[in-house]
């Protein structure tokens, strides 16, 4: 699928009229740069872009469309020109302001010309949700959510670009299958309408389970966040003084020691306790006993069932009885009683084991190993305490209170333990009591762990199933639905290692004066050593993170950047205008006089001179000296002036920017 923005207009909006053609000649350039400056609605355009494209400017609150309105307009307009593989689809907004009412017409030969409604084609449908394009309408807000620990747009990003979703939209439709099959089944079963009733609840109750986890999973990132910010700003606060700060040092490089010296003696200790009689020496006596015993009768010796297999074969026996047929048997059958060599070798190999044993002595070194690793955390915790100490008079010397600190400190550390531990319920393996599958709707209420959930789902829906006659089917769909999540999920730990991979050898090349790096994609974008850079750092984060992930689709976007280079710095600037082009097959950028500098002519260079230049601005009396430098080609319509050429576009300046 290839996307491309070609044009749009609006008017009766807060933005002043005016229509934006991307268009040159007879192409759509790689880059288009749109100069408008501060108060030109910028803002205001992107939520109708957005709206416009995702068609859902009728969830709009009546007092979100009077934030849009115009002073003593009655009527609003927004339209957006695509061209999707090479055919126009246009997409147009209306909102009535006097009613509150708010419309959409499509336009598109997929769909038969002109249509009343939002109604892309279906192909092209599943790119214009709001999901989607909130990342090719690319602002401050999603770099910054992309970092943010309580958000999941990181992953949200991996997921839409690579298009994953449609496993999952696999899976919805093995659901779909089955609750037709189902519908269709026998309907005077006994007991079938019953199991239904408990499916439909336990549906409930595992999406109500799994909105409790992501919940609890996002309150607690956020609470971790601010135990991670307080405890930096007491590490700030201490390093601000010399004293303190190399006590404090000193204090923590013991502290690391010591847990070093506990984590090898813990596993010292676990490597004791694999010994029963290291845990209990009289277990081990008894082991030294039983060897005594096998040695005082000999056991095990010659006398074994080899022995009597080698009679067998004998024409005498050892007393000088001829052995015949009849005595054969007989020895054939009776050796199986005595020891064979097998058992024989198990038995000394045991007495071998038991020369080695030392049960007093091992139980001395558990003993030892348990009072050292007791000393060890008493340490650890003076260490802390000294350390705490040491922190709480960095506070009161900068004027801070200790305790009000140390009270905030401990409310959220034991909020972060309570969201764990109900975590651990809502997420922790099912209890053998539920393997016994649910009988009432009323049980289901009792269900508190997801595992448990799902495990009734899966019984009740086989005697669903059995009753329907439609086991087999529920099991393949079962299986096709577990090959889909697996796929999914490998696909998705696939695409992180790569993505994470390329995007930290871009950041060495776009961040070389303050290198970072990503340390993981986990739900949000994790930074290596630090949790968050600044908004410019930031920024070239967020671009070369989804220059990657867009890398890595199969489909072409159009990438809309408002304030591309606003804060970055001149050198960051450069490595970010030579990267925009190559992020996707169209990026329009909104921007201000101020971010030309150090950053249009690395990006022409990369463009290969491939750039649309326009500049907009309000027809307003503060505007009055722009209008009279106006080239004779210019646009203007009374509410603004759209001019288009590289001239007049570097030549523009406003006093206040």
């Amino acid at each position: 699928m290839d996307i491309k923005l070609e044009k749009w207009a609006c008017s009766g909006f807060r933005c002043p009229d005016m229509t934006i053609d991307l268009v040159a000649g007879d192409h759509v350039p790689r880059v288009a740069l749109i100069q408008m400056p501060n108060g030109t609605g910028k803002t205001t355009t992107l939520t109708l872009l957005k709206a416009t494209l995702t068609g859902t400017a009728s969830e709009w609150t009546p007092t979100q469309l009077q934030e849009i309105r115009r002073a003593g307009s009655s009527v609003g307009k927004f339209s957006v020109d695509l061209r999707i593989n090479e055919r126009p689809l246009k997409l147009e907004l209306t909102c009535d302001f006097e009613s509150g009412a708010v419309s959409y017409t499509t336009t598109s030969p997929e769909v038969g010309g002109f249509n009343k409604g939002w109604a892309p084609p279906a192909a092209v449908r599943r790119f214009l949700t709001r999901r989607f394009v909130d990342l090719f309408v690319f602002d401050g807000e999603l770099a910054a959510s992309l970092l943010d620990a309580r958000e999941t747009k990181a992953e949200e990003a991996i997921e839409t670009l690579c298009q994953l979703d449609l496993l999952d939209s696999v899976s919805a439709d093995c659901e779909a299958v089955w609750e037709r099959e189902t519908r269709s089944g026998a309907k005077n079963e006994k007991g079938l309408a019953r199991y239904k009733n408990i499916e439909g609840k336990l549906v409930l109750r595992l999406d109500l389970l799994r909105k409790n986890v992501d919940s609890m999973r996002q309150e607690l990132a956020a609470t971790t966040k601010r135990i991670e910010d307080l405890n930096a700003q007491v590490k700030r606060l201490v390093e601000q003084n010399g004293r303190n700060r190399e006590l404090w040092h000193e204090k923590n490089g013991l502290k690391l020691e010591k847990e070093q010296a506990l984590s090898d003696e813990l596993r010292m200790l676990m490597a004791h306790m694999r010994r029963p009689e290291a845990l209990c020496p009289d277990f081990g006596g008894s082991l030294q006993t039983l060897k005594a015993s096998l040695d005082k009768v000999k056991l095990p010796d010659s006398t074994s069932r080899q022995f009597f297999l080698e009679l067998s074969k004998e024409p005498l026996c050892i007393c000088g009885r001829p052995i015949g047929h009849e005595q054969k048997e007989t020895i054939l059958g009776r050796a199986e009683e005595f020891l064979g060599e097998e058992l024989a070798g198990v038995l000394n190999a045991f007495k071998q084991e038991v020369d080695l044993l030392e049960p007093q002595s091992r139980s001395l070194e558990l003993q030892k190993s348990s009072e050292k690793i007791s000393e060890l955390r008493h340490a650890i915790a003076t260490l802390i305490s000294e350390m705490t100490a040491i922190e709480k008079l960095s506070l009161a010397a900068a004027g801070e209170d200790p305790e009000s600190y140390r009270q905030e400190l401990i409310r959220y550390e034991s909020k972060a333990q309570e969201l764990t531990d109900q975590l651990e319920v809502l997420t922790g393996t099912a209890a053998a009591k539920d393997t016994a599958m649910l009988t009432s709707p009323t049980e289901v209420d009792d269900l508190f762990e997801v595992a448990a959930v799902q495990r009734q789902l899966k019984l009740v829906r086989e005697e669903i199933s059995r009753i329907n006659g439609t086991l087999e089917l529920r099991q393949r769909l079962d299986l096709l639905k577990e090959i889909c999540k697996g796929a999914r999920d490998t696909a998705k730990l696939m695409l992180k290692k790569t993505i994470l991979e390329r995007a930290n050898h871009r950041l060495q090349q776009v961040l070389k004066g303050d290198p970072i790096q990503i340390k993981d994609i986990d739900r949000s974008l994790v930074l290596d050593g630090r949790s968050s850079g600044s908004a410019g750092q930031n920024l070239a984060i967020g671009y070369t993170f989804l220059a990657q992930a867009l890398h890595k689709g199969s489909h072409e976007f159009p990438l809309v950047v408002d304030s591309p280079a606003g804060p970055l710095d001149h050198d960051v600037r450069r490595e970010v205008a030579s990267m925009v082009p190559g992020l996707c097959n169209q990026f329009v950028a909104f921007t201000i006089s101020t971010e030309r500098e150090a950053f249009l002519e690395p990006l022409e260079a990369s463009a290969e001179g491939d750039v649309k230049y326009i500049t907009a601005f309000r027809n307003s009396p503060g505007n009055a000296y722009l209008m009279a430098r106006l080239p004779p080609d210019h646009v203007t319509n009374g509410q603004s002036s759209v001019v288009e050429g590289r001239d007049f576009f570097v030549q523009f300046a406003v006093k206040e920017e």
